[in-house]
């Protein structure tokens, strides 16, 4: 999976936010559960280590998944 990707590879903080995030909605939509509790922590992970102004226009998106 591409969010996998971005974890293993390092990628910034705000980069792997947005893959886990959108990880989370695909696996939602899905209805897969299991899934969409992994990729959801993943972004609220990502989350706490952005910037202060990232996390400013994102935490709409991260309010989005609980």
């Amino acid at each position: 999976m591409w969010a996998c990707l971005v974890l293993q590879n390092e990628a910034p903080a705000l980069e792997r936010f947005f893959s886990c995030e959108g990880l989370a909605r695909v696996m939602r939509a899905a209805k897969n559960e299991a899934a969409y509790r992994v990729a959801s922590k993943q972004a609220r992970e990502a989350f706490n280590g952005l910037d202060e102004a990232d996390k400013g226009w994102c935490r709409g998106a991260l309010d989005g998944l609980i």
